[in-house]
């Protein structure tokens, strides 16, 4: 071996050079260098393998929270176009007081169901007239309100009894509904002809 300083030949295995004495970095056997030199690229390696699987879940960890955040902000802007601009106070007042009418219903914008409501109980109500006023004229002897003779008798007290039947069946299942729609409405869960929910009181 030569002396890296000056150039002379030393034996080898030498620490120190004789002429100079520049200290020899003298490894134990070629084999242990190899392995040193060979090793060293793959840590180097391993580290880098590490960085970009580090970066790889720092970036993976971006998304989620991304996605997360545009979760919330579409369950907000869900929420806030879900409910309906109409008054929850104006909706059970009106199904308190005028519900067999399905005024409440046209209200929130359900014409369809309103208008359902509003012909029952109109027909209920010409029928309770209507034979109202021929029980009068039967028993007064002033003709009829459904076109029947009052000499018909039986019959026609029968035939007066059954339309009033029919009247409160009719009225007593509007009556129904107005209430649950009263109970619906005043817990905010009454929703307008949009499907929107009529939460606001004002």
């Amino acid at each position: 071996m030569f002396c890296k300083n000056c150039g002379k030949q030393l034996p080898d295995n030498s620490k120190f050079c004789d002429a100079c004495g520049t200290a020899m970095n003298v490894s134990s056997s070629p084999d242990a260098a190899a392995v040193a030199s060979a090793a060293r690229p793959t840590i180097h390696e391993s580290e880098a393998e590490i960085a970009r699987a580090g970066a790889e879940v720092a970036r993976a960890g971006a998304e989620v929270a991304r996605a997360r955040a545009d979760m919330t902000r579409a369950a907000t802007d869900a929420s806030t176009t879900e409910i309906s601009p109409k008054s929850r106070l104006a909706a059970t007042l009106l199904a308190f007081f005028l519900g067999i009418f399905g005024v409440h219903r046209f209200y929130v914008g359900k014409a369809g169901s309103a208008a359902g409501m509003l012909v029952m109980t109109v027909i209920s109500f010409i029928i309770i007239v209507r034979t109202t006023g021929s029980l009068l004229g039967f028993w007064l002897g002033l003709g009829t309100g459904l076109g029947l003779q009052p000499n018909l008798g039986l019959m026609n007290l029968g035939a007066l009894g059954i339309a009033l039947i029919i009247a409160g069946i009719l009225l007593s299942a509007v009556g129904l509904w107005a209430f649950i729609d009263f109970i619906v409405a005043v817990s905010g869960h009454m929703k307008d002809g949009q499907g929107r929910r009529v939460k606001k009181w004002r």
